[in-house]
């Protein structure tokens, strides 16, 4: 699997179990300012320009 794949993979299992612990969700939890986009997965670690 892909580097960047994995980021975005770890990512996004945060947010859910992020979100998972609100009671209730907030009404906007589908909104993009929760989630990761996976075109910024190696950026928002800091790995510009990596792959694998």
């Amino acid at each position: 699997m892909p580097l960047s794949l994995k980021h975005y993979k770890v990512q996004v299992e945060y947010v859910i179990a992020a979100l998972s612990k609100l009671d209730p969700l907030p009404p906007d939890y589908m909104s993009d300012g929760y989630w990761p986009s996976f075109e910024n997965a190696d950026r928002q670690f800091g790995r510009e320009g990596m792959k694998g």
